[in-house]
């Protein structure tokens, strides 16, 4: 269909230019600039093929694409090639057949590419008032167990003994150094 002999150095060697397509996977072909006018045309013809109905009308939309690519362009870029890098580290251009094989693999995978799927936001967590209510409840009465066997003192600011307010809590220690686990065994604790 087109001609893509020429060569781009002294020795003849192929050697690819910012529009031609570079086959292969890796970073180098995705980031090549010829690539990316490639995948620019796979998504300008990519309604036209998912709306074809018969095997030739898609075939010919991936031929008008083959056609688009490898033509001149308006800006007076040079037609691209599908290059191919051999064993012998040797680029070579893999014809049409094969490129438009690789414009219809393309489309093909355009028009099945979903969108990532949208993760609903975690609902908040229900805070249960009763829960709370027994857990605070319970906490003050291991805070007064603790206070009535001289662990903790709830009247003092600080070392001088002397009370800070007027509360019930404030109430001398009946027995001295009282075991915790009798303390966390209380009803209250248990049926947390």
């Amino acid at each position: 269909m087109y001609a893509t002999t020429r060569s781009d150095n002294k020795q003849g060697r192929i050697v690819p230019g910012p529009i031609d397509v570079i086959c292969g996977r890796g970073k180098k072909s995705k980031d090549h600039a010829g690539n990316a006018r490639f995948h620019s045309t796979i998504r300008k013809h990519k309604d036209a093929y998912r709306a074809a109905n018969t095997k030739d009308e898609k075939k010919m939309i991936s031929l008008t694409a083959l056609q688009e690519l490898r033509s001149r362009s308006s800006s007076g870029d040079e037609p691209s090639r599908f290059l191919k890098l051999t064993s012998n580290d040797e680029w070579v251009d893999i014809g049409d057949n094969a490129a438009r094989e690789k414009i219809s693999q393309a489309l093909r995978e355009a028009i099945n590419q979903r969108p990532p799927p949208v993760r609903p936001k975690k609902a908040a967590r229900k805070i249960d008032e009763e829960k709370v209510e027994r857990l605070l409840n319970a906490q003050k009465s291991i805070y007064m167990r603790l206070c009535k066997v001289e662990i903790l003192d709830p009247c003092t600011d600080d070392d001088s003994g002397t009370c800070s307010d007027d509360s019930s809590l404030c109430e001398p220690p009946t027995k001295k150094q009282r075991s915790f686990e009798t303390i966390y065994s209380t009803p209250e604790v248990a049926s947390l």
